[in-house]
């Protein structure tokens, strides 16, 4: 799952960051130039507690990149984002609950009118219909889930920066709780704006999919074969954890429990759920004036955003007709590219190769662990007879736990994107010194093949500065 860094709003702040060259602009990653002093306020400093963390930070850069750090900062990512997300679905489901009782109620009240009864009907099929019923669980809650999750992640990344100084991180430490709450009214909007309709079609999708009657799968236990489904109630029947175990299992490989069907919708249906968020999400902030990056790509610059900020911000000052972000308006160079089918976006092949490859790997995982192995240990995602408010603690405390495993597709997805980049982005650089072999007259060492990217990188950079300060001058 792609989540783009966006950068903080323009307000103010006390700090003094770097103003990058062009081609940390188009590269899109931080230019290795002197670490960030601090510059905070000397009558406030960081407390105790503040520079402890800043410490640690400072120590651990890389933490969350490398070995079980990986693991430890997605669950913790998901666990948190899973929060909100549990909350918001059980009273979604409490409310289209509520919608369907009080249509029946309205059918079957004595001496109720024709029209009555019409606007009853009505409730209780709308409630009753997968795709609207599915449509809205997913678009309220991973409205929630989305925005806390790329808050986390740029948080991380605003944190743990390899070029602040320890002085430095402690004042940003210190100000996390202001910097969170500007970068939230940032997310909000965009996006509020782009989940809940990608999630209408991910709701057609995944209701596609019929689960097997309990009938349908047969279990042989202790010698007897029995009917079994994937419910809690139908696992408390069966003794012994090792029959239970099997029973779990069978949940996956049984012929009949059409998992792999079920894991293939999931697949297509949540990779195209995540890439018109993204899209919709990126189309938002280019009309707001906030995304950092090219209209065409959904992938954010990566690079601290407090580095760009004090450049942005004069930039505005000085010319009220430049955008926001001085890389928001650039359009990608007309180029011939060798590997197009698997890099171009919008585009076939890096939606199938980019996307819905890892993505199916982690949402398979995902379908099985969370939505067979869950379900069988208790989380009945279902409102039951009596009052609703009894038992909304309850699904939102099991449905926020079962997705706190919604880590298992960006543990997949994260290193495989960056790795589809780094792969096809070397391919691509061979095949241009192929053609033109008057670059390539010898084998280059490392060091110069780093400052050949860098000169190139450079390049890039001035010719789209060029083609951009030709689009201004048109439109003056």
């Amino acid at each position: 799952m792609t989540t783009p860094i966006e950068h903080p709003s323009e307000e103010s702040t006390a700090r003094a960051p770097l103003t990058p060259g062009p081609e940390d602009v188009v590269a899109g990653v931080a230019h290795p130039g002197p670490s960030h002093e601090a510059t905070g306020d000397p009558l406030n400093p960081p407390g105790a507690i503040a520079k402890s963390v800043a410490h640690w930070v400072h120590q651990h850069p890389q933490a969350h990149k490398h070995g079980a750090g990986v693991l430890v900062y997605q669950f913790v990512r998901s666990a948190v984002a899973a929060v909100p997300y549990g909350l918001s679905m059980a009273a979604t489901l409490a409310g289209i609950t509520k919608m369907d009782r009080v249509g029946e109620a309205m059918v079957a009240k004595p001496g109720a009118t024709a029209m009555a009864q019409r606007v009853g009907r009505t409730l209780s099929n709308f409630a009753k219909f997968p795709p609207a019923k599915w449509g809205l669980l997913i678009g309220t809650s991973f409205t929630f889930y989305r925005g806390t999750s790329k808050l986390g992640k740029w948080m991380t990344e605003y944190l743990f920066n390899p070029k602040d100084s320890e002085a430095r991180t402690a004042e940003k430490v210190d100000d996390l709780p202001q910097e969170a709450w500007r970068k939230i009214k940032e997310i909000a909007p965009a996006e509020v704006s782009s989940t809940p309709v990608a999630a209408v079609v991910l709701g057609f999708i995944i209701s596609a999919f019929t689960k097997p009657s309990a009938e349908a799968l047969t279990v042989e236990v202790n010698g007897v074969k029995r009917s079994i489904d994937w419910t809690a109630a139908n696992l408390k029947t069966v003794e012994g954890w090792g029959n239970k175990l099997r029973v779990m299992g069978s949940a996956i490989a049984h012929p009949s429990a059409k998992f792999i069907p079920q894991a293939a919708i999931n697949s297509f249906g949540y990779a195209l759920f995540f890439e018109m968020g993204d899209r919709l999400f990126k189309d938002t902030q280019i009309r707001r004036g906030v995304w950092p990056g090219e209209h065409h790509s959904i992938k954010a610059l990566k690079a601290a955003p407090d580095e760009y900020e004090q450049g942005i911000k004069d930039g505005n000052e000085n010319n009220n007709n430049k955008p926001k972000y001085a890389d928001s308006a650039l359009q990608a160079v007309s180029e011939q590219r060798h590997y197009g089918f698997f890099t171009n976006e919008p585009g076939l092949g890096r939606f199938i190769f980019r996307r819905l490859l890892p993505t199916a790997v982690g949402i398979t995982a995902y379908t099985g662990v969370k939505m067979r192995w869950a379900s069988m240990l208790g989380n009945h995602f279902d409102y039951g007879k009596g009052p609703l408010g009894k038992q909304f603690i309850g699904k939102a405390l099991g449905e926020g736990a079962a997705t706190s495993l919604f880590f298992l597709i960006p543990i997949v997805s994260e290193p495989w994107e960056k790795m589809y980049d780094t792969f096809f982005a070397a391919k691509e650089k061979k095949a241009q010194m192929r053609d033109h072999p008057e670059i390539a007259t010898k084998v280059l060492t490392a060091h110069q093949e780093q400052k050949y990217d860098e000169l190139l990188t450079r390049v890039t950079a001035k010719e789209r500065e060029a083609a951009n300060d030709g689009k201004y001058q048109q439109r003056a």
